[in-house]
């Protein structure tokens, strides 16, 4: 109940953005030590925080060890390919493996930021197969759309990328394919054949972005997905170096820390206007 009760706290703590929820819930944390989960248990239980998130503890843990660092690669990825200049007004965003949102949220802001984001309705489909993370993303999306008037529909889907999913139709022009650090795990890896084969017949313009630490999994990953998206018409695939100002929990104190991730990005368009009812599924 105390780490339900904070989750809500730290949700509504929220008047700009994402940094409001992390700076509350590293405060927590700071305080909380000995209520919360050590980085050796998480690590062990989770795999290095490739598998799904089991509760509430973990969930927390995992916003304070990496979610500002995730939402910072992604958004800037994000903010080097022109999404803004010709947004559709409707537009489907799928964060597949989407954890708390990071991603989502990411995207949100950067539109918030260029002043674009209430000139179009979103179609999010969040696809996650911890319960816990799904339900903190879906809350904090609502939340953000709340504080900055913007319009979304929120579709929630509590599976693995193996699975099927169906896209319903709502007559989006426009798609944003989101995948923040999962490439290093097996299960999305497995998916991505199918899921590329699928993904190319969405009608209309599509961005696919992609960040991954640069670990060996990851390489693979990437590599994998790269060789999948040959339809696509514009591709950048990159390492970027960042500086992100975060609590690093095995210091316990707050510094700037330097990482390099994989970026990858791609863009096409599809003619067809039939993709209604679209199956996500091996």
């Amino acid at each position: 109940m105390k780490t339900q009760l904070q989750i809500k706290n730290a949700i509504n703590s929220i008047e700009l953005g994402f940094v409001d929820f992390y700076e509350n819930m590293v405060e927590y944390y700071q305080h909380q030590k000995n209520d919360n989960v050590s980085y050796a248990d998480f690590r062990d239980r989770t795999n290095r925080a490739t598998n799904p998130l089991a509760c509430e503890k973990e969930a927390i843990f995992y916003t304070v060890a990496y979610s500002w660092q995730h939402y910072q690669t992604i958004k800037k990825l994000i903010s080097i390919i022109d999404v803004t200049s010709d947004i559709a007004e409707k537009v489907r965003v799928i964060d597949y493996g989407c954890g708390q949102g990071t991603a989502t949220i990411a995207y949100l802001e950067y539109l918030v930021e260029q002043g674009v984001a209430t000139k179009s309705e979103f179609e999010i489909y969040l696809i996650e197969p911890s319960a816990v993370s799904l339900s903190i993303a879906k809350r904090l999306i609502e939340r953000l759309a709340d504080i900055h008037d913007i319009h979304v529909t929120i579709h929630t889907y509590k599976q693995y990328l193996d699975e099927p999913l169906l896209l319903q139709e709502e007559s989006c022009s426009e798609t944003v394919h989101l995948l923040s650090n999962v490439l290093d795990i097996g299960s999305i890896q497995s998916a991505i054949p199918a899921l590329a084969n699928t993904i190319k017949s969405i009608a209309g313009k599509n961005f696919l972005f992609a960040t991954a630490p640069c670990y060996a999994n990851s390489w693979s990953g990437n590599n994998l997905l790269s060789d999948n998206m040959h339809f696509a018409e514009s591709v950048v695939n990159s390492n970027s170096g960042l500086n992100t100002h975060m609590y690093l929990v095995l210091n316990d104190c707050w510094q700037t820390r330097y990482s390099k991730a994989s970026q990858l990005s791609f863009y096409w368009e599809n003619d067809q206007t039939n993709s209604n009812n679209l199956m996500l599924a091996a």
